[in-house]
């Protein structure tokens, strides 16, 4: 049973955070789309300038309160598919809905970028394609380095960042769903523990944590037991939010790796799940001027209508609402790359939000292959989900944005074998964020110029170094 005393505290200490703020002036609104009139879901609202800002509900509707230091400042509204809008908040009227228009962003395609010039079934495609798993990659257990970063921001500000150095070991590629189980359990942090990890059952997770208050996600796959990552180095920000926020991004790089789609043939991929999406074949060109297959798959059922979420009072939660592609090697018929979100009009459909205090409402994977030797393998991946927390006391939404990236260094590690006890696990209560391990500053400074994907560019730096510097913040958060 969930601690309901523990949920009801934090919520407390959450709203009362609002409360004490100084007085301002409230403005509501609507976005729609500039051309059709159609209200946009979950359109993203920064105050310029500031760490402040909202996010519109499911049906468009937004409360932005102003602090009157920031009365001057400007709204810059932000959607997926549309072009930026800043509107200075003094063209805002406190006493009316205002109605915010945005236009579709325009997108300069290459002169040729997918030509349709196959008749041949993607779904009989895409049968083939899996059937050649096994010919195509490792069937064995293998082990390769790679780096991983994670990251939150809030209102579009980075308030936490985490990053490691890591050897991972994955099962072989058998081309079947994995039907391992697992349990979610409370771990202490590898550090601590002289023998491991330390297991304790479901019960004492739930007295121990706020389970309805995670970045949790519809999509995922039953983790397998099979693979494991040994943390080498690590390094963390301080917590920045200003809401006290809790939540971590869960599993570490395991949970990342669980996206691997050729690994687990789950979702769009699942031939049971043929029948939810519509398929569509083309060809598209490479660098070197052949032609890959690309499959492009949409959902076969319309989302709701907005007049029909609103009768039943509730979002339905669905898992047949992703759009992507999969790019294939034409010669192996190797997977390459597939790339997968949920798109604007299917948003509502993604968290029914009756057990989690964290709206789930945005979701993008893009997950890239590599032909090393004459196997394929995996090069990298990037989780990328988007979350909402809506403050009923003010009429307010906060919005946060998680993204995790994978990204293999080295194909063949050095080290081969990785025993569980090693192993920083993928469950509920393991976060990278809070893993603690002593920040050593001469191995990232040599680390970031042989993995020239570690370096903390600027813009991050300065998102994070509103109090003091990352090198101090890494110390402390270290334990040093």
């Amino acid at each position: 049973m969930i601690s309901r005393k523990f949920q009801v505290l934090y919520l407390c200490l959450l709203l009362s955070f609002f409360v004490l703020q100084s007085h301002g002036q409230s403005y509501k609104g609507v976005v729609k789309d500039v051309d059709s009139g159609k209200v946009l879901p979950f359109v993203t609202l920064k105050l310029k300038g500031t760490r402040l800002g909202s996010i519109a509900n499911e049906f468009g509707a937004f409360t932005l309160n102003v602090q009157e230091e920031y009365l001057e400042n400007a709204v810059i509204f932000s959607f997926v598919g549309y072009q930026d809008l800043e509107v200075p908040i003094a063209q805002l009227n406190q006493n009316a809905t205002n109605s915010i228009e945005m236009k579709v962003e325009v997108m300069i395609l290459e002169e040729v970028v997918v030509t349709d010039k196959t008749t041949q079934s993607p779904e009989r495609l895409l049968k083939e394609v899996l059937s050649k798993i096994t010919e195509n990659y490792l069937t064995e257990g293998h082990t390769f380095d790679a780096y991983y970063r994670e990251q939150v921001t809030e209102n579009g500000v980075i308030i936490k960042f985490a990053d490691a150095s890591t050897t991972i070991f994955q099962k072989g590629y058998n081309g079947k769903p994995s039907k391992s189980k697992a349990m979610y359990r409370e771990l202490f942090p590898l550090s601590g523990m002289e023998g491991g990890i330390m297991v304790r059952g479901m019960e004492s997770f739930n007295e121990h944590s706020n389970a309805g208050f995670r970045f949790h996600d519809h999509f995922g796959h039953i983790p397998t037991g099979a693979n494991r990552v040994i943390v080498h180095n690590s390094r963390r920000s301080d917590n920045l939010s200003q809401l006290a926020l809790k939540a971590n991004i869960e599993g570490g790089p395991l949970s990342t790796l669980e996206k691997d789609l050729v690994m687990d043939a789950d979702l769009f991929m699942r031939k049971s799940m043929f029948k939810q999406y519509t398929y569509e074949l083309y060809e598209i060109p490479t660098e070197n001027g052949d032609w890959d297959y690309l499959i492009k798959f949409v959902p076969k059922r319309a989302p709701l209508s907005l007049e029909r979420i609103k009768k039943v009072s509730k979002s339905i939660s669905r898992r047949d609402v992703l759009s992507g592609s999969i790019r294939i090697d034409r010669s192996s018929l190797a997977i390459k790359q597939i790339t997968y979100r949920v798109e604007n009009d299917y948003r509502r459909h993604i968290c029914s939000y009756q057990m989690q205090m964290l709206k789930h409402y945005g979701y993008e994977i893009d997950i890239e292959y590599k032909k090393v030797s004459d196997k394929w393998k995996l090069a990298s991946i990037m989780k990328q989900q988007e979350f909402i927390v809506r403050d009923t006391l003010r009429k307010e939404t906060t919005s946060y944005v998680t993204i995790s990236e994978l990204k293999v260094a080295e194909p063949n590690a050095e080290l081969k074998t990785i025993p569980v006890s090693k192993s920083f696990l993928n469950v509920w209560s393991n976060s990278l964020f809070e893993y603690q391990q002593p920040y050593d500053s001469a191995f990232w400074k040599k680390y970031e110029m042989e993995v020239p994907g570690a370096v903390i560019n600027d813009e991050m730096r300065k998102e994070l170094e509103l109090k003091t510097n990352l090198e101090n913040q890494f110390s402390t958060r270290g334990g040093n």
